[in-house]
């Protein structure tokens, strides 16, 4: 077994490492110190600005030796220790950094090892115009808690509408705007920020199968040409209702009705990929006199076999809605519901979007959906969050109009405040492992404590 956390084990090694660059920020921080507005100002307020002005070029170099020594001392140093703890365990594993981070996290699943688990929290959102449904997901890749996301602020700013240009109504482009990133990973204000500025476009959730929206007549509004009564693009599923008698078009979408369990879906196969984070959206209606006390309403992914798939942590990529709960005065009004759906590596080459309603054929009980959406979320940044905005060609929004998002950043069941000292972030900083997608196992009651780092 690799040895972890003995004398000589790996984070042992490392922590100490991590000790070194803390001492080297603080030493950073207090150069920067001495440039600050107040001393300055003692020195040029009785006239002596050139003899102020002139130590400040020496100490901008100091800074920047000081840093470099982190790149071109400790980063090989870390390297070494972790290429030589992998391999001594495993002469097989390729003795390159990559091989053994990967084979580091394989052993400390297999062994229960976990680091301090963090927990990134979307403190406040704002929109100007409140006409978004707005969705950020703090999830890596495989399904589980993102621990790379940054502490910081973040706005987007519409660049494109259809006013001014550029963009379909429903469908305009956001600019993303954060503070810049550190300069290096061995600063002494790292990680500053994302330095996000990608573009991100409004889902329209009125179009079919465009403008972001992968659903095919996600509304339900468009008829089928051989039988007008039900939506165009929606297949019925076998002994789970009769189309046009069961579940056929209404006036607000798709009504389900007078059966116990009704199932409908359509083909996702071209729609989805491994390891892609998606927006699922829908509302939906529960029409009854009287509060009811069975019954629900599923949008899920499935297989050829009805399997309802999972993500690499085996969540199941499904979303419910359970009609006991919905108080009398939220009948026969429409319901929002969201989720956030990250497709396994294990995705099957069949794949359908299916819609499961039960209970409508209690007395009086019918179920209206429409607004359905199934959209890929960009990312912000690798490492980073992932966010979708919903949106109506019917309600535009413009130029300048802006959302902002504000995500904070804690030790989750941690004691003590959230800093660089961990050792999920010092893996960042000398293995470069949110741009590899490598996330070290985590807990709440971690094996491998961070007060190592010193």
């Amino acid at each position: 077994m690799i040895d972890f956390i003995g004398s000589y084990g790996i984070f042992t090694k490392l922590g100490l490492i991590g000790g070194f660059i803390s001492d080297i920020n603080t030493f950073q921080k207090s150069l920067v110190n001495v440039k600050s507005p107040a001393l300055v100002t003692r020195f040029t307020s009785n006239g002596k600005t050139k003899i102020v002005l002139g130590y400040i070029p020496a100490i901008d170099n100091q800074i920047s030796t000081v840093s470099n020594l982190v790149p071109n001392v400790f980063v090989g140093v870390a390297e070494g220790v972790l290429i030589d703890a992998v391999t001594t365990h495993d002469p097989l594993i390729p003795a390159t950094v990559t091989d053994c981070l990967k084979e580091l996290v394989s052993q400390m699943k297999i062994n229960n090892i976990t680091v301090q688990r963090l927990l990134t929290t979307v403190a406040s959102v704002s929109d100007d115009s409140g006409l978004n449904i707005i969705n950020v997901a703090l999830v890596n890749a495989d399904g589980g808690v993102n621990q790379h996301t940054l502490a910081e602020n973040l706005r987007l700013e519409v660049s494109s509408d259809s006013f001014t240009g550029g963009a379909g109504v429903g469908n305009e482009t956001f600019n993303v705007i954060a503070k810049d990133k550190a300069n290096g990973a061995f600063s002494y204000d790292y990680p500053a920020g994302s330095g996000s500025s990608i573009n991100v476009d409004r889902v329209n959730m009125n179009a079919s199968n465009s403008e972001g929206n992968s659903i095919t007549n996600g509304n339900f509004n468009l008829f089928d040409a051989a039988t007008p009564t039900i939506p165009s693009g929606w297949d019925a599923i076998t002994s789970y209702g009769t189309p046009g008698t069961h579940w056929l078009i209404s006036s607000s979408g798709v009504k389900f009705q007078n059966q116990a369990n009704i199932r409908i879906q359509q083909s996702a196969s071209s729609s989805v990929s491994a390891k892609k984070v998606y927006h699922l959206h829908f509302r939906f209606r529960l029409n009854s006199a009287a509060t009811v006390s069975s019954g629900s309403i599923t949008v899920d992914l499935v297989d050829s076999a009805g399997n309802t798939m999972v993500d690499n942590s085996n969540a199941y990529l499904a979303k419910s809605k359970l009609f006991n709960s919905i108080a009398v005065g939220d009948l026969e009004v429409f319901q929002d519901v969201d989720a956030t759906f990250v497709v396994g590596s294990k995705t099957p080459s069949t794949v359908f979007l299916r819609v499961m309603c039960n209970g409508t054929d209690q007395t009086g009980v019918t179920v209206e959906l429409n607004r359905l959406v199934l959209s890929e979320m960009p990312q912000l940044y690798t490492g980073g969050p992932y966010i979708s905005l919903l949106g109506l060609d019917s309600e535009p929004i413009y130029k300048g109009d802006r959302v902002n998002i504000s995500i904070t950043k804690t030790l989750d069941n941690g004691s003590g405040v959230y800093t660089n000292n961990t050792f999920q972030v010092l893996f960042d900083r000398l293995f470069a492992t949110a741009a590899k997608g490598i996330t070290l196992p985590y807990s709440t009651t971690p094996t491998v404590l961070d007060s190592l780092i010193a």
